[in-house]
């Protein structure tokens, strides 16, 4: 095999090499969002719990204050037997009246707090299966996330093993000026060796224009492809990518 297809080989096993660690640092990512996800449904379940311990807390509220009222009537109206005075039998009346009213008035909040603990509570419901359903969603993705990224790595491991298998002949000192140059290059561009058509004079690259010189160093490079102790390396002036033909 010529250093010219040893270069693609491993540029094509880089790229695997590149799809495998870009899948590997995405699947975490995504287990992140869905492990989010269902952090957003518990706390809407938390909300709603709170939600509905507040109505719970104010019922019991006015209802002890309805009693605390009932009392009081209770007790003033046996005062109230016992007057004597106009004067007096008036003021414990009206005190009687208002709380009363207050009585009543407290009995409408109450109605109208037991209609909201009973949304609150439908609430609640609601929020505890969308939790037990998104909770079970995510643990089964999230398990196939797992699976995948396992997979992913072991498959990353193999590529990285294979790689080294290829770059051990370009390592030769014939030919380690260009994987030296591939690995440095590397680092900046994708794709780092570029093959130019037979009809083009553009860098497939950059797509930049190439001189006629370079060109005919590119083809050169081709004819001594078995003999890479004549080859130099023929780069784009622009974007610096190995270039051959």
């Amino acid at each position: 095999m010529s250093v010219i297809d040893e270069l693609f080989a491993l540029q094509e096993q880089d790229a695997t090499i590149k799809e495998f660690q870009k899948q590997v640092a995405d699947i975490p990512k995504r287990r992140a969002r869905e492990e989010a996800a269902s952090d957003s449904h518990r706390a809407a379940l938390e909300e709603a719990k709170a939600q509905l311990a507040e109505g719970d807390a104010r019922i019991r509220e006015i209802e002890e204050s309805i009693e605390t009222s009932r009392a009081n009537v209770a007790k003033w109206e046996k005062v109230r037997a016992g007057l004597k005075s106009e004067a007096e039998l008036r003021g414990m009346t009206n005190q009687i009246e208002r709380a009363e009213r207050e009585r009543k008035d407290a009995e409408l909040r109450l109605e109208h707090a037991r209609a909201i603990v009973a949304a609150a509570r439908e609430s609640v419901a609601a929020a505890e299966a969308q939790c037990a359903e998104s909770e079970a969603a995510a643990k089964m993705y999230i398990a196939r996330l797992n699976v995948r990224l396992a997979e992913t790595q072991r498959r990353l491991a193999e590529a990285q093993s294979a790689r080294a298998a290829l770059v051990s002949p370009l390592e030769a000192p014939e030919k380690r000026q260009f994987l030296s140059y591939y690995e440095r290059l590397g680092r900046r561009f994708w794709p780092v060796a570029v093959r130019v058509g037979a009809s083009s004079a553009n860098c497939p690259g950059c797509h930049m224009a190439l001189t006629a010189s370079k060109l005919q160093e590119a083809h050169r490079n081709s004819l001594l492809a078995d003999t890479p102790e004549k080859m130099h390396t023929v780069s784009c002036d622009y974007c610096g990518r190995l270039i051959f033909k």
